[in-house]
């Protein structure tokens, strides 16, 4: 009776050992697992801010140099700067610019070819040929207007002249109206990451986050136009706007952890 007592003791305190073991096996398991999914987003965050300085933030320089060629009384600008952006919808986008809205729709719809042609110059694009560049600033360095402006209206009357340049005024504008979409695209991949957890955007924050908010606000007309009151359940670039909203409420709320220490 004792013998068999001291059996079914020992049987039970070797059933609760092996599950006390299985348990903190499992566990380990699930640390080991859970560090590695953690260096993995990591790595992919690290990835993506490469990815980000290499493509996004290049293309995004002309988009932002065209913005301040446009709109020269920066009633863009300003507005967008000083608006607390958050439906990214057409109903918004009109009701941040009132009475400048169909303004602002015709800068950015009707762009002028002299414009891109000036921003690519600025950018120093390699499809523009900057060797006649520099001739018609040497024809024209002495006539009464400004110096870069007559450069860039002589090399148009060039290229409109010359068939086989390798810039031409309809081909340019084609490619300006698919340039903002490409871009906007590739940004929402971007976010994309984050929002869907395959990347920890903590990691990248701090050294992005500027140049993100400057970028979507260069964006946001062409975002909150696809936003239309008949989309409001089925939003265009929602990675996008999804990461700006929570990067803004992370920089407002270091803010405010700032001016309450002061």
């Amino acid at each position: 009776m004792f013998e068999n007592t001291v059996l079914a003791t020992g049987y039970q305190i070797a059933t609760i050992v092996g599950v006390i073991i299985a348990l903190i096996s499992v566990f380990v398991v699930y640390k080991s697992y859970k560090g590695t999914q953690i260096q993995k987003k990591k790595e992919k965050a690290l990835e993506l801010a490469k990815y980000y300085a290499e493509v996004i933030i290049p293309e995004s320089v002309f988009i932002s140099k065209l913005l301040k060629n446009i709109d020269i009384n920066k009633t863009y600008s300003i507005a967008v700067e000083k608006a607390k952006l958050k439906d990214f919808t057409l109903e918004e986008l009109k009701s941040i610019f009132k009475n400048d809205y169909n303004g602002i729709e015709k800068m950015w719809k009707e762009i002028k070819f002299i414009d891109i042609i000036k921003t690519k110059i600025e950018c120093c694009d390699s499809n523009v040929d900057l060797v006649k560049l520099l001739e018609i600033n040497e024809k024209y360095q002495n006539e009464k207007y400004s110096r870069n402006y007559i450069s860039i209206l002589g090399f148009i009357k060039i290229i409109e002249k010359d068939s086989h340049s390798a810039v031409h005024e309809k081909t340019v504008l084609q490619e300006y109206k698919s340039y903002q979409r490409n871009l906007a695209n590739k940004l929402e991949w971007f976010a994309m990451n984050f929002k869907e957890g395959i990347a920890d955007d903590e990691v990248v924050y701090q050294s992005l986050h500027q140049t993100y908010f400057q970028i979507v606000k260069c964006l946001y007309f062409l975002i909150s136009s696809f936003n239309d009151e008949n989309s409001k359940c089925d939003k265009y670039f929602t990675n996008i706007i999804w990461l700006y909203l929570k990067w803004q409420k992370n920089f407002l709320n270091k803010q405010l952890q700032e001016q309450t220490i002061k």
